[in-house]
């Protein structure tokens, strides 16, 4: 299945970059702080044609594949898929090239491999279920595991949307984390942030993103060696049900998770 994933999201990334950094038509969602592109549209139907189109030449049928995707692809199945065509939009949208193509595929509900494609820099992320994880580039292909690094010589990140009714709590965890690492950054597209998680460019993830936020980049660090838990330090459920439905997630080394855990449970 790992093939039609990534030749999937080989092929949403050349629709991207076809529209990146040109002149996009922007509709704003019922919070004014997200907003949907003409080519996350494209891209996610692209994406959801493709999977079809292969997944009948392995003779699986169609009642059995589902689509959870942020534009409106909200039906399970024996297969699902959750795409994000664009993680990353707001970057897109203002020419930032920090963004990224994410699919991931759950079958019965148990998450069982993701891809993260990055467009510009021409560099695939993959992972299955007991297979590890790897990098693919131009120039190199790359097994990932995480490696453990003192929090205080370490970067965070973290992913939220900016409502106001949490900012309040966010910037209280910015503050309290500030001082056990050596910086912390907030940058927009958490699948990607996932990524470099199992790069060791980040230390840990924390955040309360949506199912399709996350699908991908958890198979990544799982196989890496990392750990993904929600805030209470329990394994992260899926609930397709509920497709608006935030998860609070922490990404990191397991030895790391015990220090960082206190501050997210005390906070929200």
């Amino acid at each position: 299945m790992i093939n039609i994933l990534e030749s999937a999201a080989r092929e949403a990334g050349t629709i991207l970059l076809s529209y990146y950094q040109k002149e996009l038509r922007i509709e704003h969602k019922d919070d004014a702080h997200q907003i949907v592109t003409e080519a996350d549209k494209v891209c996610e139907k692209a994406i959801e044609n493709h999977i079809l189109r292969e997944m009948k030449k392995k003779g699986i049928p169609v009642d059995q594949i589902g689509f959870i995707g942020e534009e409106g692809l909200h039906k399970s199945g024996t297969y699902t898929f959750i795409i994000d065509p664009l993680d990353g939009t707001s970057n897109f949208a203002a020419g930032i090239d920090y963004f990224c193509v994410s699919i991931g595929l759950a079958k019965n509900s148990e998450l069982i491999a993701g891809v993260i494609y990055d467009p510009v820099r021409d560099t695939m992320f993959l992972a299955e279920q007991g297979k590890g994880a790897n990098m693919i580039s131009s120039t190199q292909t790359k097994k990932l595991h995480i490696q453990h690094a003192p929090l205080a010589h370490s970067l965070a990140v973290m992913g939220f949307y900016p409502k106001k009714s949490s900012l309040t709590q966010w910037f209280t965890i910015a503050q309290d984390l500030v001082p056990l690492t050596h910086n912390v950054r907030w940058l927009g597209a958490f699948e990607l942030d996932l990524c470099y998680v199992a790069l060791n460019r980040f230390s840990f993830v924390i955040g309360k993103p949506f199912i399709w936020d996350f699908a991908a980049g958890y198979c990544i660090v799982k196989e890496s060696g990392g750990t993904v838990v929600d805030w209470d330090n329990k394994e992260i459920v899926l609930d397709f049900s509920d497709p608006q439905k935030g998860y609070p997630i922490l990404a990191c080394h397991p030895k790391n998770k015990s220090v960082i855990l206190p501050f997210l449970y005390n906070n929200f």
